[in-house]
């Protein structure tokens, strides 16, 4: 039975009890929550699940759920556990190459603020965002962004009617409306303020290849499974291009899953906080099962048995 690590983008929810979950198997999320505040000059320390989490803060969002995932990730490995395959959802991709050996902790963190800084530097002549659409197809769903604008782009599908959308933020909200008078059951902004995976972020991946290039990144010791074109990653130069096309592309977590699904995985571990990467899952086909961080304890217990 061949097993997959996945990990989520950003936290959009929490179940609730994470830090308790995590501390009664390790000390590392407190010990990497430090290290953070040290290497990205933010003060993550003071991090609280209940009242201070920062979720409207979107750049230390996106370090919480790195050191969350890096958290899991230590955990498993201490178990003496490996995957026969990883995959990041979006800037999952950095906890992803953590957990390949690719770079440290600190370089993923490095990764991480460059390309916020990069992003908030670049696209300063609009203000945007992604939005959430779900009940459409595809094609319904292009049909209506073109109606509205050519600066609203589809650019991750989640399932066959689940999908995410990103440009300009008054016509992504624009796009939802409609497509809520469409038939969609569900259309909503995401807390981010940045286009990612769109072709606005084209300048911004030109600069963030550049200092990829320089970091230290080895062969992932564990195939990694490109969002972009499901295809295998391990080579440094196949990482430097993924992370950079990780920026401006389309990317599908649909075909990412059912291409680790057909190549034999039947157990996922969903290595970070909340279940987002759960609730997707089940609008997937296939005999296949995720245990979110909620069921972690559940699922050591069972590889040890």
């Amino acid at each position: 039975m061949k097993t997959g690590w996945i990990f989520p983008a950003f936290i959009s929810e929490y179940i609730g009890n994470e830090d308790k979950l995590l501390s009664s198997l390790s000390s590392d999320f407190n010990q990497l929550l430090g290290t953070a505040s040290r290497v990205t000059g933010e003060n993550l320390n003071d991090f609280q699940l209940g009242s201070n989490n920062f979720m409207n803060q979107e750049n230390k969002n996106q370090y919480i759920s790195y050191v969350f995932s890096c958290t899991v990730t230590n955990i498993l490995n201490r178990k003496g556990l490996k995957p026969d395959f990883l995959s990041g959802l979006s800037m999952g991709i950095y906890a992803a190459l953590f957990a390949g050996r690719s770079f440290s902790f600190e370089d993923g963190l490095h990764c991480i603020k460059a390309a916020y800084d990069l992003s908030v530097r670049r696209l300063k002549e609009y203000d945007f965002g992604m939005g959430s659409i779900i009940g459409l197809t595809h094609g319904e769903l292009k049909e209506i962004a073109l109606s509205v604008s050519n600066n609203v782009e589809i650019v991750n599908t989640n399932g066959r009617h689940s999908f995410v959308i990103s440009g300009i933020a008054g016509e992504i909200k624009q796009v939802a409306l409609k497509a809520r008078a469409e038939g969609a059951f569900h259309s909503g902004l995401l807390d981010v303020s940045c286009p990612y995976h769109s072709t606005m972020m084209k300048t911004v991946a030109s600069d963030f290849k550049q200092y990829v290039n320089d970091m230290d990144i080895r062969t992932s010791e564990i195939p990694i499974v490109s969002l972009i074109d499901q295809s295998i990653i391990t080579s440094r130069q196949e990482i430097v291009n993924e992370l950079t096309r990780n920026l401006d592309s389309e990317i599908n977590w649909y075909k990412t899953m059912l291409a680790m699904i057909k190549s034999g995985v039947q157990t996922f571990v969903e290595c970070g906080a909340g279940r987002s990467l759960y609730k997707i899952g089940k609008f997937i086909d296939g005999d296949f099962i995720i245990f979110p961080i909620h069921k972690l304890s559940a699922y050591l217990a069972k590889q040890h048995k």
